[in-house]
């Protein structure tokens, strides 16, 4: 796609979500994640679900000293694990390392006049050192989302961000249930199951005439 085929406002906003697409995939992370800690990762997920509710699978990102205690006790009492999860943390942004591949290609679509946005759901300063770094460059707009899947999603927060209608935004994100809000508002979604395909899709999305190789 070059800047003579996307001539005038790009037809659609793009909105990409962290977890999992800017990041490795949530599975890869938490595969990563039990082996730093020392855990069996069936028991550190069903564990993690236990005490995260919804949020189980991911670490939360308001985890602190009193979720790491919770996990332990489970993972003790109902797996005999003993493990130190107090740098949880600190462990999981440093295993949550960029996606390049993605990231350089929404550069190039920023700077070709896609405006690309990001929903997440890290709290303010609890962002890895490279997302803090890269936001301003990579983003024309961030808006922050609940953790929790079943949540509402600052949809019309994002529309008003981007200036555009629903019919004309769209969220890339690795999960079912917020693609399916947000097609129920009106967006378009598109399924990040591995870098390659997603990027297919986008540009099928913003130039439907320019075959893009999956």
């Amino acid at each position: 796609m070059t800047d003579d085929q996307i001539s005038g406002p790009a037809p659609f906003a793009l909105w990409t979500d962290y977890t999992g697409v800017l990041t490795p995939p949530a599975a890869e992370l938490l595969r990563a994640f039990a082996a730093r800690v020392g855990a069996p990762g069936h028991a550190l997920r069903e564990a993690m679900a236990q005490v995260s509710g919804e949020h189980g699978g991911t670490l939360p990102p308001d985890a602190g000293a009193p979720w790491s205690a919770a996990v332990e006790a489970v993972l003790e009492e109902e797996y005999g694990v003993v493990c130190d999860l107090s740098r949880a943390q600190e462990i999981w942004l440093d295993l949550c390392r960029p996606n390049r591949v993605w990231i350089d290609r929404l550069a190039e679509l920023r700077a070709e006049g896609v405006f690309i946005g990001l929903l997440t759901d890290l709290p303010d300063g609890r962002e890895p050192g490279w997302l803090r770094l890269l936001s301003p460059l990579l983003f024309d707009a961030v808006v922050r989302r609940p953790s929790s899947a079943g949540d509402r999603l600052p949809l019309r927060e994002a529309q008003a961000a981007a200036g555009r209608p629903a019919a004309e935004c769209a969220l890339v994100d690795a999960s079912g249930a917020r693609r399916a809000q947000a097609r129920r508002a009106g967006w378009r979604t598109i399924a990040f199951r591995d870098t390659p395909s997603a990027l297919a899709e986008v540009g099928r999305l913003l130039d439907p005439e320019v075959a893009v190789p999956a």
